[in-house]
């Protein structure tokens, strides 16, 4: 809903903080959760329904609005070329950071779980560059040599 409301409406809002309030509103909803399941002896099931449906997409909507309008710390992060990068990689990263890559890794090269951190991150990148990204390549001249 972020992305269509940014879509239509090209002025940002006169409201300003947003990323702000996303950040606070994020730290809100997890010492809630705390506080609510392990001090409160809420139920767990109904909090996290709460959380889920209601209170994180409204923080996750603030934060996207947030980073598109506002020049912060937080949007010039990740328009970095080292956190693009990683987010390009990431997909390879989720497919490889548990399995047969993963264990391999902590078997016969090293156990440090900071090394093995960057040692997923170089494979994944290599996956990413060597594989996802030409794959892709051809998969779109493909449809546009078919219309």
């Amino acid at each position: 809903y972020a992305a269509l409301w940014l879509r239509k409406n090209q002025t940002p809002p006169a409201f300003q903080f947003k990323t702000i309030m996303a950040v606070g509103g994020a730290i809100g909803v997890v010492i809630g959760y705390v506080l609510a399941v392990y001090y409160g002896q809420f139920s767990v099931f109904y909090t996290e329904w709460l959380l889920y449906n209601l209170l994180l997409p409204v923080v996750i909507g603030f934060g996207l609005e947030g980073i598109s309008t506002e020049k912060t710390f937080i949007s010039s992060l990740l328009s970095h070329p080292l956190t693009q990068t990683l987010g390009k990689s990431s997909y390879a990263f989720y497919l490889i950071h548990i399995g047969p890559v993963a264990v391999v890794l902590q078997r016969y090269v090293s156990n440090n779980g900071l090394i093995l951190l960057i040692l997923l991150w170089i494979v994944s990148y290599g996956l990413y560059r060597w594989v996802e990204k030409p794959l892709y390549l051809l998969i779109i001249h493909a449809k546009a040599q078919r219309f």
